[in-house]
Order: structure tokens, then C-alpha cells, then sequence
């Protein structure tokens, strides 16, 4: 990569089968090396963030999450939330540079929560709870 520091690594999903004293210590070296400035979790559930964080020193910043009206799970399953309490912005992500270019497009997008709802529910199959 030709870069003497990485400013933010992401661990992408989790494995079932991780040692997370092992990757903890792995990170918490990485960091304390200087050649990774911070490191964060893609994809991962709260109680494999938690697990993971409580073997480390430094912390997590943040977690890439899929989240879309076709992927709402980390809404209704409290992620976002949960985040948001702790004041950790989640990463967006794509596997195209063309969607990365207007991601900033969907701020332009007029929407007030009764039209957010209204297609949550078209993407559910069924009325909110």
C-alpha cells in the first residue's frame, strides 16, 4: 500500500471462532506500534463488539454496518441505537466507487418519518410494530 499508517482498520465480520483475547492483543499491538491509527469492526452484532472490546485497551471506533430499507435489522434490533448512545458514527460502505460518489446525493432527498415509516413498512411485508 506504499503508506506508513493505516488511519482506520476494520475487522470485516465476525468470526465465530475468534480467540478475541488473541485478536485484541493483536489490534491493541498494531496500534501501539504507530502503523494503525484506529480500528473498528464491520458487520459485527453488539455482543460480538462487546466481546471483542473487552479484550482490548484501545477502543473500538466504529462498525460498517449494512443498513437499508431492504436490510433493517440494525434499526430494529437496536445496533443503531446503541451506537448512537455511545456517540459511534457507523461506517458506511459499498462495493462501488459510483455509490460512494452520491452517497451525499440522499441528503437531498425530502422525507418526513411518515413517508420513512410508510416504506419501512412496504419493505417489512407487514405494519410495524
Amino acid at each position: 500500500m506504499k503508506t506508513a499508517r493505516v488511519d482506520l482498520l476494520l475487522i470485516h465480520r465476525p468470526d465465530p471462532f475468534m480467540d478475541h483475547h488473541e485478536t485484541g492483543k493483536a489490534l491493541d499491538a498494531l496500534v501501539a506500534s504507530g502503523k494503525v491509527r484506529n480500528v473498528g469492526v464491520s458487520n459485527f452484532k453488539l455482543t460480538d463488539w462487546t466481546m471483542l472490546q473487552s479484550a482490548m485497551s484501545t477502543k473500538l471506533c466504529t462498525n460498517q454496518v449494512e443498513l437499508s430499507v431492504l436490510h433493517h435489522s440494525p434499526f430494529i434490533e437496536g445496533d443503531i441505537q446503541w451506537m448512537q448512545e455511545r456517540g459511534i458514527h457507523p461506517v458506511m460502505g459499498t462495493n462501488t466507487l459510483e455509490r460512494i460518489k452520491t452517497f451525499d446525493q440522499a441528503l437531498s432527498v425530502p422525507m418526513d418519518r411518515q413517508t420513512w415509516f410508510e416504506i419501512l413498512t412496504a419493505a417489512q411485508g407487514h405494519e410495524v410494530p
